[in-house]
């Protein structure tokens, strides 16, 4: 995904807009520089009693190129006036601009005085200005600012200084401005209208900051392209005709778009056009960088500045075919990943569960199981997971007597199989967070009446004694249902956090009479009884799977033989 700067939402929450200097339009050369007319020479104190005058501000987000030129400047200070220099970032209690003084202030930041003079700037252009509150270094674009911060370092070194007994004063020959002149573009349009009549518009709400980011992504693309720098609002704001919508928002002819067939759904994302509006178009947080990046993508397909050519049909990142399902059911278990931060991740995995349901809700959906048991639901994927998969699946023991969520519970295929008897079992001498349980249920098919059994758990992860408890208690709950109900088929499914070649997988098998039917080599399994016909077997582990968990989703279909 593309990173530029992003001083932390200054200019969208105050929907500043920029149409740009004349200059900056369409001309030969890349860069003008000039200085700003009317400026008077100015003795700026750097320093006194050893003690620096100025604080550096960086934006809260920003690339480490602008954290590297900071350090640059404060370097520098400290090298020319003797005091220390620290740099901090713009972090504001409400997130808002406010007023400051004794400040360096480098790029796109939360401060009254630099959004002010961000405003007659274009994207691609920066300045250096000295008020009598601040030094400002302004512009929007990461590099630019880059170069605006390290061409101040070499003016300060040729500047002159002077030394008394107590101050370092540094006389100011002027401030100055780069005009960049060389975007592939005068302007551009859609529909005949000017780009910079249009704003960028997000949703407002629970993921706010997730689509504010894309909508200064989107801002980026376009300021890259023409200069403009588009004003970025919330849907909260009164609908405008020219607008470019990121994500679902409230406006008519996003509603409209996303009631449709056409719209994204899922591990989909797109670009539509309709009515005069742009819409950056996803199934869900997870895909919306994708849309933003082809948006930028579009870009380049753009001929004459007319954005009316950048509408794209959906794309998936389902891009493997899913196997088509063999016999007559089909059984999965995913452990899921719980959302702390680091757990299994590798840095690889975004722990929130927003960012990955998309992903797990979707490959279930693609997969069509007739049961799932899954594994580490904690709160959040207890919260958020159903309402994804409710058209199709129903949960069983979705929570504990205790209230807290099951973290292995089932799911099954509501328009097929309904429930005859479901409950768990602790499997934990002493209960932890973790409150690991086998949640079970005999399910019976509505349009034949075939019963089978359904066994779900996560066994210990670190002690082998737990886990040769739990499959001993396992295999006794096999035995206590197939006596309750019959000599039905039993499926056991989870995490069983060991091998085939560990002690406890073999004693569960020897135990419960269950055959490996998955026949996996990691630490999720699926056992069956001896007289199930597996047909198929698999794991997905492409398909974006990768990044939903550190564990793939493993699945066998199967024949109940008619004996059985």
């Amino acid at each position: 995904m593309k990173k530029l700067i992003f001083g932390l939402l200054a200019v969208a929450l105050l929907c500043t807009g920029c149409q740009g200097d004349s200059l900056s339009q369409g001309g030969s050369t890349e860069a003008i520089t000039k200085s700003e007319a009317g400026t008077i020479q100015k003795e700026i104190v750097l320093a006194s009693g050893n003690q620096a005058s100025f604080q550096i501000i960086v934006p809260e987000v920003c690339s480490a190129g602008v954290i590297n030129a900071a350090e640059k400047l404060k370097n520098k200070l400290t090298d020319l006036t003797g005091a220390i220099f620290t740099v901090v970032d713009d972090y504001t209690r409400n997130g808002e601009a406010i007023d400051s003084t004794g400040e360096i202030i480098i790029g796109n930041c939360k401060r009254t005085e630099m959004q002010n003079a961000l405003l007659p700037l274009s994207y691609r252009d920066y300045s250096v200005l000295f008020t009598d509150s601040n030094i400002l270094i302004a512009g929007y674009e990461d590099e630019k600012v880059i170069d605006a911060v390290y061409d101040l370092i070499q003016r300060l070194e040729a500047a002159e200084m002077i030394q008394t007994d107590n101050e370092v004063i540094l006389k100011w020959a002027g401030d100055f401005q780069k005009i960049y002149a060389a975007y592939p573009f005068d302007d551009m349009t859609l529909g005949g209208i000017s780009v910079r009549e249009y704003r960028i518009v997000y949703p407002a709400g629970e993921y706010e900051e997730r689509y504010l980011e894309s909508a200064l992504s989107v801002q980026n693309s376009i300021g890259k392209y023409c200069g403009a720098v588009l004003r970025i609002c919330s849907d909260a704001s009164q609908e405008q005709p020219y607008e470019i919508l990121i994500g679902q928002t409230n406006r008519s002819d996003s509603r409209i778009y996303y009631e449709s067939a056409a719209a994204p759904s899922g591990m989909e994302y797109g670009i539509s056009i309709q009515n005069q509006k742009i819409i950056v178009a996803s199934g869900g947080l997870y895909t919306l960088p994708f849309a933003t990046d082809l948006f930028e993508e579009r870009m380049d397909s753009v001929t004459d500045g007319v954005l009316d050519q950048m509408e794209q049909n959906i794309v998936s990142l389902i891009n493997q075919p899913i196997p088509q399902a063999k016999g007559e059911y089909r059984l999965m278990t995913y452990n899921i990943l719980v959302e702390y931060s680091g757990w299994g991740s590798g840095g690889t995995i975004p722990p929130p569960v927003e960012l990955r349901k998309e992903i797990v809700s979707t490959l279930i959906l693609q997969y069509q199981p007739d049961v799932v048991g899954l594994q580490e639901v904690f709160d959040n994927w207890h919260d958020q997971l159903p309402e994804l998969i409710d058209e199709d699946y129903a949960y069983v023991c979705m929570d504990r007597a205790d209230g807290e969520p099951n973290r292995s519970p089932i799911i099954y295929n509501k328009h097929r199989l309904k429930v005859v008897y479901a409950d768990y079992v602790d499997i934990e001498d002493t209960l932890t967070q973790n409150r690991r349980v086998v949640t079970w249920a005999v399910l019976e098919d509505m349009e034949t009446q075939q019963r089978f059994a359904v066994l779900c758990t996560h066994w210990d992860a670190h002690y082998q004694e737990n886990r040769l408890k739990q499959a001993k208690r396992m295999a006794e709950l096999v035995h206590q249902i197939q006596d309750a109900y019959g000599d039905l088929p039993v499926f056991a499914l989870g995490d069983f956090n060991c091998v085939p070649t560990r002690e406890e997988f073999i004693a569960f098998l020897n135990n419960s009479g269950l055959k490996n039917a998955s026949e996996m080599n990691g630490y999720d399994h699926i056992f069956c009884s001896p007289n199930v016909t597996v047909l198929m077997t698999g794991a997905e582990r492409s398909n974006c799977a990768q990044y939903a968990s550190d564990h793939y989703p493993v699945w066998i279909d199967v024949v109940l033989n008619e004996n059985t």
